[in-house]
C-alpha cells in the first residue's frame, strides 16, 4: 500500500478546476455553444491549468459581455461562494456574520450583499480585512469582540440569521465563534474547512442547525449530471451548478461582485511553478486571487485560472 502510494503520488495530476478561454470545438451533441465562443469552465479534473481542455457541457457557460476571461475564470470558487449563501437560506434584509475574509469569504460578503442582505465579516489577517473594506464589503473586524459588540447593536442582541464559515483552518474555534453570534433557530454553514466540534448544550439552547456545504450546488460529483450531461429538472433542483455557474456570471457582468479587486497577482504560466513555491513559502504574498494567463490574443489570454 505505502508503494501504491508513492506511485500514485509521483504521477503527475493536472492542477486546477476554474477556469476561462475560447471554444475551440464543440462535440456534435452539443448545441448551446459554437466555436469562438467566450465559456467560463468549472470542475476538478476538467477545468484544468492547460492551454486545451476538453470539457462536458452541463461545466460551463457562456460569459457575458463586459465580463473578462479573468474575472470568469474565478467561477469554480464563485459558485462555491454562492451555493454556501443558498445553503444558509438567508431571506432579504436578513444579518449574517462571514468568518475568513480570504478569496471565498470575500466573494461571500459581496454576494449576500447583492441579495439584499446585512452582512459583516471577521479575519485574523488584517490585510484581508482591509481588502473587505475597500470593497465596501459591509463591516470588517479582526477582533471576535469587536465583530461580536457591532452584531449586537445590529440584531439588537439577537444574532444574525445565519453565520458562514469560509475559514480554513484545523481549529474548532471559528464553529464556536459562529455557535455565539448566530441567533435562536439560526443556521450556520461551512463551506471552508473548520474542525466540527461544536458544545451540545450551546447548541440545544439555541436549537441552532449546522450544515456543511458541496461544491457549486446540485450535480457536483454525479456521473450522469457532470460526464453525461443529464441535467435536473428546475422544479427538482432550481439551482443547480450550471445554474448557479450562469446566476454567478451575471452578478459579475452587473457589477454586483468585484472579481479585479481580489485579484492579488497575474503570472504567465511559464512562471507557475515559482508562483507554487512562493506561495508554498509563504513568499511574495498576501495572496488573495491568483491568476495564470496562457499566450493567446493581444488583448486577453486565451485562458486563465483564478485560485486563493
Amino acid at each position: 500500500t505505502f508503494r501504491e502510494a508513492l506511485d500514485r503520488l509521483d504521477n503527475p495530476v493536472a492542477l486546477g478546476y476554474s477556469s476561462a478561454g475560447l471554444v475551440v470545438e464543440a462535440g456534435k451533441d452539443v448545441h448551446r455553444f459554437s466555436p469562438g465562443d467566450r465559456v467560463a469552465c468549472i470542475g476538478a479534473g476538467y477545468a484544468t491549468h492547460s492551454e486545451y481542455i476538453s470539457i462536458p457541457e452541463n461545466l460551463c457557460s457562456i460569459i457575458p459581455e463586459g465580463v473578462s476571461f479573468s474575472e470568469a475564470s474565478s467561477a469554480m470558487l464563485g459558485i462555491i461562494a454562492l451555493h454556501g449563501v443558498r445553503c444558509a437560506r438567508i431571506g432579504f434584509s436578513e444579518t449574517a456574520a462571514v468568518i475568513g475574509l480570504g478569496l471565498l469569504g470575500l466573494l461571500t460578503v459581496q454576494i449576500l450583499r447583492a441579495y439584499g442582505s446585512r452582512v459583516a465579516g471577521i479575519d485574523i489577517d488584517p490585510e484581508k480585512v482591509n481588502i473587505a473594506k475597500s470593497i465596501k464589503a459591509g463591516h470588517s473586524f479582526c477582533s471576535k469582540e469587536a465583530l461580536k459588540d457591532h452584531l449586537e447593536k445590529l440584531t439588537r442582541g439577537c444574532g444574525v440569521d445565519a453565520v458562514i464559515v469560509t475559514a480554513s483552518t484545523s481549529s474548532e474555534e471559528p464553529v464556536h465563534t459562529a455557535v455565539d453570534l448566530v441567533r435562536f433557530g439560526g443556521k450556520i454553514v461551512i463551506v471552508g474547512v473548520a474542525d466540527i466540534h461544536p458544545l451540545r448544550n450551546e447548541m440545544w439552547h439555541k436549537e441552532v442547525e449546522i450544515l456543511v456545504s458541496k461544491g457549486g450546488g446540485p450535480g457536483v460529483f454525479d456521473p450522469f449530471y457532470e460526464n453525461k450531461g443529464i441535467d435536473y429538472p428546475i422544479g427538482y433542483a432550481r439551482w443547480t451548478q450550471n445554474r448557479n455557474l450562469e446566476e454567478f456570471l451575471r452578478l459579475l457582468a452587473d457589477g454586483r461582485v468585484d472579481i479585479d479587486a481580489l485579484i492579488s497577482h497575474q503570472f504567465p504560466v511559464e512562471d507557475a511553478e515559482k508562483v507554487y513555491q512562493d506561495l508554498l513559502q509563504n513568499k511574495g504574498g498576501p495572496y488573495v486571487g491568483v491568476v495564470l494567463n496562457y499566450p493567446g490574443s493581444e488583448t486577453e489570454p486565451l485562458q486563465s485560472e483564478s485560485f486563493g
